[in-house]
């Protein structure tokens, strides 16, 4: 794996629920960020909704989501 040099970690791992996670993500993200975000170790419902929530948004709002570039 490569390292990306994230921009925002959210602090998703303790429970600040869904709203103050969408909070986070809108106030700290910026045109080539790179979020961090965990999708295991325990109930990880508060990302998922969060996610949901915040990627119609940001679409809406033309920011576009694309995957790192894997390595030959």
């Amino acid at each position: 794996m490569r390292p990306l040099g994230r921009r925002l970690a959210v602090g998703d791992r303790e429970p600040p629920g869904t709203d103050e996670l969408v909070r986070r993500l809108r106030e700290g993200t910026t045109p080539g960020a790179v979020v961090l975000l965990h999708d295991g170790g325990g109930d990880r419902r508060q990302t998922v909704e969060a996610v949901d929530r915040i990627i119609p948004e940001f679409r809406a709002a033309g920011r576009r989501f694309d995957m790192p570039a894997r390595r030959a």
